[in-house]
């Protein structure tokens, strides 16, 4: 059945996007917060190495 086929892909893509999107909304928002917060951001830098 080639119809059923294209829909699972769909959703997935789909799901994909909108991770993304959450992702980049998330990004965005964290560097503003940089922007406003160095000492924040040092401390994630250390944390993270």
């Amino acid at each position: 059945m080639p119809q059923l086929s294209p829909l699972p892909w769909v959703f997935s893509f789909m799901m994909v996007f909108m991770l993304f999107m959450s992702m980049l909304i998330v990004y965005f928002v964290k560097f503003k917060s940089m922007k406003m917060l160095n000492n924040e951001l040092i401390k994630m830098m250390m944390w993270c190495w």
